[in-house]
């Protein structure tokens, strides 16, 4: 009795899990296809169910667009290889090549956390954790004598910004290789004042 009991659990939690994740699915499908803020209905008909299931696991979208963007953001968490570069312009460029690589793939689901980030605590901390781990980094790359230089420092970390990509990706429609030609050629009018040498420190490393 009790071994059947157990069973009709563990095959409700399973119907639950499976659920959840067809929600889930459903939603990065749609943001992928930059829908930044679906629509419970538009939800439920990607993933074949009715639009009740959406609110039985999800009390309410800033629930679902929170989860998909805590999971997104597992990566990040990651420790990142070191880069390959002996001198800190290559590793600049490393630095650059991987971040926008990340911004354009997370960019659907960062604008559509963004509409809610403001009225969420838990999104906020996502997003400045974030943001506070990628200037870490920066800094660690650079030499004295453009870290220690705030507005250079400032205007450097403003040019390697998600939201400078987002306004050339978005704002400006340009392709990826044309945003990615922008940002490079600001960073190296910023860099070229500047004497190229060994990295510092030699095993810095960048997500």
């Amino acid at each position: 009795m009790s071994s059947q009991f157990d069973q009709k659990i563990d095959g409700h939690r399973k119907r639950v899990l499976e659920t959840r994740r067809r929600i889930v699915t459903a939603a990065i499908e749609l943001m992928r296809e930059e829908n930044i803020n679906p629509t419970a209905e538009q939800i439920a008909v990607r993933a074949n169910i009715g639009r009740r299931t959406v609110f039985r696991h999800f009390k309410n979208m800033e629930g679902l667009i929170q989860l998909i963007t805590l999971e997104l953001a597992k990566p990040l968490a990651i420790v990142p290889a070191a880069l390959k570069s002996s001198d800190w312009q290559g590793q600049m460029y490393e630095i650059m090549n991987r971040r926008l690589a990340m911004f354009e793939l997370f960019m659907p689901f960062q604008r559509a956390s963004e509409a809610h980030r403001h009225s969420s605590p838990t999104l906020q901390a996502v997003y400045d954790n974030y943001v506070s781990s990628m200037r870490s980094r920066l800094i660690r790359a650079l030499p004295p004598e453009i870290s220690d230089r705030q507005p250079l420092l400032e205007a450097i970390d403003v040019a390697l910004s998600l939201e400078v990509w987002q306004t050339l990706r978005v704002k400006q429609n340009l392709s990826v290789a044309d945003s990615s030609a922008v940002i490079e050629t600001l960073l190296s009018h910023l860099l070229s004042p500047y004497p190229n040498g060994p990295c510092v420190p030699p095993d810095v490393a960048e997500g």
